[in-house]
């Protein structure tokens, strides 16, 4: 829990690890295999979040109905709900 009281959730692999000492470093090829298989719909992602908002950072207008996808500890998908969904498998 947070300050706030608020649950958290602890932080694995190399976002654990980024956690303890700073960013991590540029990903392996392992992992870049993998983000790229996430992104293209080829594997589940670890955690899909969906039903968020973007915000346009040139117009500060707020894009609703996007999410992002997951996998080994980096972000492997950006875009609407309904795209970053699909990545997600039985066990996301």
């Amino acid at each position: 829990m947070n300050d706030a009281g608020e649950a958290r959730l602890a932080p694995t692999g190399e976002l654990a690890r980024s956690a303890a000492g700073g960013a991590p470093g540029p990903p392996g090829p392992r992992t870049l295999r993998r983000l790229a298989e996430v992104a293209a719909g080829r594997a589940e992602a670890d955690l899909v979040l969906t039903g968020g908002s973007l915000v346009n950072v040139f117009t500060e207008e707020l894009q609703a109905g996007w999410g992002l996808a997951v996998a080994d500890g980096r972000v492997a998908c950006v875009g609407p709900d309904q795209e970053v969904a699909a990545r997600a498998g039985a066990a996301t």
